[in-house]
């Protein structure tokens, strides 16, 4: 079948509608095309539950299995995040290389990871995650190099034992630390400048960096069509009327079911949304879209404590649909960006601005 080709391997409860599964597999596509992966078969499986054994049932998986034995994919990859007993089952059952979604998001972000504290951030979440799924024998390099399709193939025999991950997780741990105090003093640097923060908070691959490049009027600022792209979000000084500007922040994205080491290693860099005195929501286009991502924004600054600040709700890539009116905006096109800086523009100063008419 050739290589980068995957079965992906998708369990539906009975409870999730047609049209829910079918965007959440969309998705699993995706995550898997921004590592160059081809899915070229889906399996589905329908009940009440997942098996706790082995994802599929028994009778299913030696199905795939046999039907693999003859296509020879390089991957398996399960929709969901696998239990240990799962995955130790799985690689058992498939001579190729088993992959769940949380490790799929884990070989993302390290390809897109650009610093050395991001790198840092990455290396440290998916040794935490491995750790738990490790039955004795350690766990394979392949599973902890670069990244899919870019192992070499001495690393393929190599494994790595607890107290080894143990010590690597120490070190790492340490190094971020370090990293942890600049960060505060930028952010206390920001905080200290006396101009308003903004941040830009949306689902992965809405647009927000294209979207700050566009109010910049930076050239070459669309970004690729790619999910994480953005690690290390950057802060600019935005012109927004007269007198008056902004520090605006991009964002990682938000995305289901991200891996909670991920969250938790990425958290200092998330929880620059809590320091913000306006938050810009940017969704999709398609309206059904955007809504279950605002449903996964909402539940990600609820976690934050950051539900509360200031917001405005926009959709990016009106290019793509016919309606093209404000709150609809465009990044590839600029189309109603200057009404956007108007609506900025109100959320932080309009009161100010009414009080020094009235006195």
């Amino acid at each position: 079948m050739g290589k980068n080709t995957a079965y992906l391997l998708a369990y539906r409860e009975i409870k999730q509608s047609k049209e829910e599964f079918n965007e959440y597999l969309d998705e699993m596509k995706e995550l898997a095309k921004s590592v160059d992966i081809k899915i070229t078969e889906v399996f589905v499986q329908t009940g009440m539950r997942n098996d706790p054994k082995t994802y599929f049932h028994s009778g299913k998986i030696k199905e795939i299995s046999a039907y693999a034995s003859e296509e020879k994919p390089e991957y398996i990859i399960a929709a969901e995040e696998l239990s240990p007993l799962q995955y130790k089952n799985l690689i058992e059952e498939f001579p190729f290389e088993v992959v769940d979604r949380s490790e799929l998001i884990f070989f993302i972000f390290k390809a897109n990871a650009k610093t050395n504290l991001g790198k840092y951030k990455v290396e440290l979440a998916q040794l935490q995650y491995e750790i738990t799924r490790m039955t004795g024998k350690g766990v394979s390099m392949s599973r902890l190099g670069a990244g899919i399709g870019t192992r070499g193939l001495g690393e393929q025999k190599k494994e790595l034992d607890k107290r080894y991950i143990n010590t690597r997780i120490k070190s790492l741990k340490e190094k971020i630390e370090k990293d942890k105090k600049s960060i505060k003093q930028r952010r206390k640097n920001r905080i200290n400048s006396n101009l308003p923060i903004v941040t830009l908070v949306g689902y992965t691959n809405v647009g927000k960096t294209s979207l700050l490049n566009a109010m910049l009027k930076q050239e070459k600022g669309y970004v690729k069509n790619k999910y994480f792209a953005t690690l290390e979000p950057k802060c600019k000084k935005l012109f927004i009327d007269q007198d008056k500007f902004a520090l605006v922040n991009d964002s990682v994205g938000f995305i289901s079911k991200l891996p909670e080491k991920l969250f938790e290693a990425f958290l200092s860099t998330i929880e620059e949304i809590s320091f913000s005195d306006l938050l810009i929501i940017v969704l999709s286009p398609h309206e059904k879209e955007a809504k279950r991502q605002l449903e996964i924004i909402d539940d990600t600054l609820e976690k934050l404590e950051s539900n509360d600040k200031k917001k405005i709700i926009i959709q990016n890539k009106c290019d793509l649909i016919e309606n093209c009116d404000y709150p609809f905006v465009s990044a590839k096109t600029h189309k109603n960006l200057d009404t956007l800086k108007i609506k900025i523009k109100e959320a932080l100063w309009k009161e100010a601005d009414a009080e020094n008419k009235n006195q």
